[in-house]
C-alpha cells in the first residue's frame, strides 16, 4: 500500500498509525480541539476504499447503487472519544469472545449542505437532525426517541426509545432526507461506529421498550419481510464516523 493511501488525514505529511486516521497523538489532539467537524478523505485513501467497499457490499437492493460524491471523516471531542472507548471496554470485558465495535449505517434529516463543497462544520439549525446528531454524538437523537416513547407516540419508534441503525446501506439511503427547504440533489448517509455487545433478537414491534432485556446490550429487530434494524439504547454505544455524500 502506497504512502499517500495511508497519509494522516490531518497533517497530510506522515503515514497514519495502524487503526487510526492520524499519525500521532498531536494530530489527534489538534483534530479534537476543533471537533466536531469534517475532514475530507481523498479518493484512493485506505479509509475511503474501506468505506466505499463496506457501502457497496452492504447494498441489498435492486435499486441502482448510488455514486459516492465525497467522503468525510467526522472528528470527535476528547470527551466523546473517552466515553465511547470506556463503554466499549466495559462491554468487551463481559463478552466471550471479546466483543469488538463494528460499522453500520444511519441517516438523519439534513437541513443544510454539510459535506458538500467546503461545508465542513455542523450547522445549528433546529431542523437539521444530521448536524445535531453529529454535534451531540446522537444524544439529542436518543432523547427525541425516548421522549416519543414517554408521550405514547407510535411513529418512528417501532422498537422503542433507542438509536437506530441499518446493517444494509440501502435502507439508510432510503431514509436519507433533505428537509427545511434544502433542495440539494445529493443525500447524506452516516457510517457509524457502534458497540453491539450481546444482541437480543426481536421479531415484533415493541414501541414502549427503553432498553434491551437484562443481560443484553443491543437489539436486532426483524419483523416479517421488513429490513433488519439494529438499536442501541445507550448514547455511548455509538458514534458518527464518516459522512458519505451520495447521488
Amino acid at each position: 500500500m502506497g504512502t499517500q493511501s495511508e497519509i494522516c488525514l490531518r497533517c497530510k505529511q506522515r503515514v497514519k498509525r495502524k487503526d487510526s486516521q492520524f499519525c500521532s497523538d498531536r494530530c489527534t489532539q489538534i483534530a479534537a480541539k476543533s471537533a466536531p467537524m469534517l475532514i475530507r478523505v481523498p479518493k484512493g485513501h485506505i479509509m475511503y476504499n474501506n468505506v466505499k467497499k463496506s457501502f457497496k457490499s452492504s447494498w441489498h437492493s435492486k435499486k441502482k447503487l448510488p455514486t459516492i460524491v465525497s467522503l468525510s471523516l467526522i472528528t470527535w471531542t476528547v470527551q466523546q472519544r473517552k466515553s465511547f472507548e470506556t463503554y466499549r471496554d466495559k462491554v468487551a470485558k463481559k463478552s466471550k469472545p471479546k466483543n469488538k465495535e463494528v460499522k453500520r449505517f444511519r441517516s438523519e434529516r439534513r437541513a443544510c449542505h454539510l459535506g458538500e463543497g467546503a461545508v465542513k462544520k455542523p450547522c445549528k439549525r433546529n431542523s437539521c437532525w444530521l448536524c445535531k446528531g453529529i454535534r451531540t454524538a446522537f444524544k439529542t437523537s436518543l432523547k427525541h426517541k425516548q421522549d416519543a416513547v414517554k408521550s405514547g407516540a407510535q411513529g418512528g419508534i417501532r422498537f422503542g426509545g433507542g438509536i437506530y441503525m441499518a446493517p444494509s446501506s440501502n435502507k439508510a439511503f432510503d431514509y436519507a432526507q433533505n428537509v427545511d427547504g434544502n433542495k440539494s440533489k445529493l443525500r447524506a448517509v452516516l457510517s457509524v461506529r457502534t458497540v453491539l455487545g450481546k444482541v437480543q433478537k426481536l421479531s415484533k414491534e415493541e414501541h414502549k421498550r427503553m432498553k434491551p432485556n437484562n443481560g443484553y446490550d443491543s437489539v436486532e429487530a426483524k419483523v416479517g419481510n421488513k429490513p433488519t434494524e439494529l438499536v442501541v439504547y445507550n448514547a455511548d454505544a455509538i458514534r458518527p464516523a464518516y459522512l458519505i455524500i451520495l447521488k
